[in-house]
């Protein structure tokens, strides 16, 4: 017997549990049906009632993952400048990007210790020592997708390849620095990544370019983790097998 924390540590560390943990995230209309299915009184009740043993948290943010339209109306704006739709089934779409040029003159990046982005977290990782604990950190290229845009993003890279290095650079120190912070609030397991590299078919750059802009940067995000006592998690959307 051992609680989920201990289930997930001795997993990643390769031992044998006699089970493997599995979590699940779902799409607001999928909670909803599993929450009634499971007579789950609420979202944040559903990973209790399916004995989930990991637990996520990000730092606040005017625009949540998914913002119901119900609640910010048809638009959303989130703390980098770019305006989202909104809608009841995901998490929206950007409408007009924080950067229509390949500059980053005259822009402004939030602040990262903000202390309004951390208002809770404290308290929530006292609440789960028991379970595997994962604080979503940030995004590296995907979140310069969503202040540039792919196709313009994309183009940079073959065209303008500096003003690329120069918005991850920044991008990586507000994710350092947010994590800088998180470390003093309290117990938590692990730092999590969002940062989709690829397509259904194939990587959405080559494996080379991936290893010049995206690599490094990580590396730098995973040793800030290591030297916490902390691991890293990364999803990535797509076929990224080519640089696993």
């Amino acid at each position: 017997m051992m609680n989920d924390k201990a289930w997930i540590t001795a997993t990643i560390a390769h031992e044998a549990t006699g089970a493997v943990p599995y979590n699940v995230m779902l799409a607001p209309p999928a909670i909803a049906r599993m929450c009634a299915h499971y007579g789950a009184a609420s979202a944040k009740a559903l990973p209790e009632v399916l004995g989930l043993p990991m637990r996520f948290i990000s730092p606040h943010s005017p625009k949540p993952l998914y913002a119901d339209p119900d609640v910010f109306g048809p638009t959303v704006t989130d703390e980098f400048g770019v305006v989202w739709s909104t809608n009841y089934i995901d998490r929206g779409a950007p409408l007009v990007y924080a950067l229509p040029e390949a500059n980053l003159t005259g822009y402004t990046f939030p602040d990262p210790a903000d202390p309004t982005r951390f208002a809770g977290i404290a308290a929530w990782c006292a609440e789960h020592t028991a379970h595997y604990t994962v604080l979503m950190a940030g995004a590296l290229w995907e979140r310069a997708t969503f202040m540039r845009s792919m196709e313009d993003l994309l183009l940079d890279v073959a065209l303008n390849r500096e003003f690329v290095e120069d918005l991850l650079d920044h991008l990586l120190a507000h994710i350092l620095r947010t994590m800088e912070i998180a470390a003093t609030l309290g117990p938590f397991d692990c730092y999590g990544l969002s940062d989709d590299y690829g397509t259904q078919k194939s990587l959405l750059m080559s494996p080379a370019t991936w290893r010049e802009l995206i690599k490094p940067r990580l590396q730098q995000i995973i040793a800030l983790a290591n030297r916490q006592g902390r691991q890293t998690f990364l999803h990535s959307c797509g076929c990224v097998e080519a640089v696993v």
